[in-house]
């Protein structure tokens, strides 16, 4: 159970846009804009019904295509800690990024030293039901 929902939120919080942006098998050709580079952090925590949970997230762009993705859940105090890699494309204000394994795509919104995760209709009724904040990276310093 607690497996369950330490996957959920990690799903609800950074996978919830993933529905509509589908897999883009052309996103390392697209990429073109290194002002992006950087060291990018969440965090959220709160208590969903009685469950207190945490959620850390980093996410690091190399400046030359390539990120990697640090999560850290927690629920009722039992950790769960997965590092994802991929690369990354700059397409406007949008950052999309495309996991190695299994071709999956997350779109991030730029704006100026945050990455604001989009959610669909569904993605944002999920957050709200668990207590989870809109999911916002901000670049470290």
């Amino acid at each position: 159970m607690r497996r369950r929902l330490a996957v959920f939120l990690s799903l609800a919080t950074l996978v919830s846009s993933a529905s509509a942006c589908g897999h883009d098998s052309t996103i390392a050709k697209a990429f073109r804009n290194r002002s992006v580079k950087g060291r990018y952090v969440y965090a959220g925590s709160g208590r969903t019904v009685t469950i207190p949970w945490r959620f850390n997230a980093a996410l690091a762009l190399d400046g030359r295509g390539k990120y990697a993705l640090d999560v850290d859940v927690a629920v009722r105090g039992e950790g769960d800690r997965n590092t994802s890699y991929g690369t990354y494309a700059v397409d406007n204000d949008r950052l999309r990024l495309s996991s190695d394994r299994g071709g999956e795509t997350h779109e991030l919104v730029i704006r100026g030293d945050s990455l604001v995760a989009e959610t669909d209709v569904g993605g944002s009724v999920i957050l709200r039901l668990v207590g989870v904040p809109k999911p916002v990276f901000v670049r470290e310093r």
